[in-house]
């Protein structure tokens, strides 16, 4: 129903939006920090088709003091085995300059990293490991 509403969290939020033409060439994805207040702060192109991070699941996101941390599961059914990893990109958090990208390789579909904040920390989660990441 049309009178549930969303309460949004405080700051900037990512949308994950394409670029590139609608003739069947494929799109770029690209990541956009938006604040609801200030608008568009930065826009940063992840070499990526917008139709395969679409298609994948959810991308998640975590926000420390000086860094926004995505992570992109990535599947390809052609390969066999199935090549499940999830990209994990850096970018700084107030002008979206890209800092680097690490390629975690997954188990499963269900063995997806899961990022936490606090501060000026980012971990890492995975079901055996913790990763530290700054």
């Amino acid at each position: 129903p049309r009178d549930t509403r969303v309460r949004l969290p405080e700051g900037p939020l990512l949308v994950l939006s394409p670029r590139g033409a609608r003739d069947g060439t494929p799109r770029e994805a690209r990541l956009r920090a938006v604040d609801p207040t200030r608008g568009e702060l930065w826009v940063q192109g992840l070499g990526l088709s917008f139709d395969d991070v679409r298609s994948t699941g959810a991308p998640q996101a975590a926000w420390s003091d000086s860094t926004v941390v995505v992570a992109l599961p990535l599947y390809d059914g052609s390969q066999r085995p199935p090549d499940l990893r999830t990209l994990v990109q850096v970018y700084d958090r107030d002008t979206g300059v890209f800092r680097e990208t690490r390629k975690v390789e997954r188990i499963n579909k269900t063995d997806q990293p899961l990022l936490h904040a606090f501060g000026e920390v980012l971990l890492l989660r995975r079901p055996n490991t913790l990763e530290i990441l700054r």
